[in-house]
């Protein structure tokens, strides 16, 4: 991928930094939905730009940046527009949905090992993985499936950090800020750049 250029970063950081999530009820416990999702969105957009895959996570020059979103999520449509006409690196963005097959929604279990197959080559072939709050129970089965391959994890809630993925999101004071998990960011072949984690709130083991 080609090197961070100043316009590139520039644009990023202002990205990030003016996301804020807007307030929609007087307690203040909540944000508006789809407000939230455009912020995370928006994310998710510069941290892609703030990272660097290794040549092998590509067929060729003209291959995608592959968004994968474990559903179900309702991130995934306003993505969807977002990404639409985008290039990162020279890159278009897709995004894929894959659902996580259960052992009681098949009535063999060689339907189900098959599914589960599909599932994790999806999961594999993506460069940045997005699991939503309601995988956390999941999130450890779910990120042993994708095992050493270059993917940028993403968890909806700062509570994913225990559980082993690069960044997180959380909702503070009404602004949606991101973690980062400074250990399995070091231990990845996707390099982030120092300068998105500079804008993170580090974890350290």
């Amino acid at each position: 991928m080609a090197r961070f250029t100043q316009n590139t970063i520039a644009m990023a950081m202002i990205l990030v930094m003016v996301f804020i999530a807007r307030p929609s009820s007087v307690m203040g416990q909540s944000i508006d939905e789809n407000k939230a999702a455009q912020v995370k969105a928006g994310y998710l957009v510069n941290f892609l730009r703030f990272a660097r895959w290794p040549e092998q996570a590509f067929a060729d020059d003209e291959s995608p940046l592959v968004i994968v979103i474990v559903e179900p999520d309702p991130l995934a449509r306003v993505l969807d527009q977002m990404v639409r006409r985008l290039k990162v690196a020279d890159r278009s963005v897709v995004v894929h949905r894959v659902s996580w097959p259960e052992r009681r929604d098949y009535n063999s279990h060689d339907q189900f090992a098959r599914a589960r197959h599909e599932a994790r080559a999806a999961m594999r072939q993506a460069h940045l993985l997005l699991l939503p709050s309601e995988q956390l129970d999941r999130a450890a089965e779910l990120l042993s499936a994708i095992g050493d391959a270059p993917v940028l994890t993403v968890g909806d809630g700062p509570v994913f950090m225990s559980a082993g993925v690069m960044l997180g999101f959380e909702l503070e004071r009404h602004r949606i800020v991101f973690h980062a998990n400074a250990e399995r960011i070091r231990e990845s072949p996707v390099r982030v750049s120092s300068r998105l984690l500079s804008l993170a709130r580090v974890h350290e083991p």
